[in-house]
């Protein structure tokens, strides 16, 4: 459960990153050549023009309503403040899911895929699994057998050639 005050601050930086796009989009429309075709006014340009006054307007409504709320909303609990303290390693632990992704796609060919495979699992089932249930030697072997039936399968049924790396002598 996230306080009343953290919610007004998520939002009033969506609302300041939404404003400063909205002013981006507006100079980049600037740049878009106006059609030979004018229709009352209109043009080519209208209506990025009219969205992003559209945006910015809800964004400055968007500021406005958090600095507000800011203002009025009572102190977190303990309790509050403890789960806003788990809720700020969720984007932590995305990143490290993009960066592990990463890394296997550049280590899957030079190492192979029978070798890259279970250590992307592992270190993926490691970070998704809560601590209080992880169960290390678990992982490795789901993420062990898993790989090895992936392999199997697309490798004897489909003809599917995969990476192989240092393990080339098992193609």
């Amino acid at each position: 459960m996230t306080s009343l005050r953290s919610k007004h601050r998520a939002n009033l930086c969506c609302g300041i990153f939404f404003l400063v796009f909205s002013g981006a989009v507006a100079l980049y429309t600037r740049t878009i050549p106006i059609s030979s075709l004018n229709f009352g006014g209109m043009n080519s340009r209208t209506f990025p023009y009219a969205c992003c006054v559209i945006m910015g307007v809800l964004s400055l409504c968007l500021i406005y309503q958090s600095i507000r709320g800011l203002k009025n909303s009572p102190e977190p609990t303990e309790e509050e403040k403890q789960a806003e303290k788990a809720e700020r390693k969720k984007p932590l632990r995305a990143l490290c899911a993009m960066v592990l992704v990463a890394a296997y796609t550049q280590l899957v060919k030079p190492l192979g895929y029978l070798i890259t495979t279970p250590l992307f699992l592992f270190a993926l089932f490691m970070l998704v699994t809560p601590a209080e249930v992880r169960r290390p030697v678990k992982q490795a072997i789901v993420a062990i057998v898993v790989t090895v039936c992936v392999y199997l399968v697309f490798h004897y049924a489909f003809a599917v050639q995969f990476p192989m790396g240092p393990l080339k002598f098992l193609a």
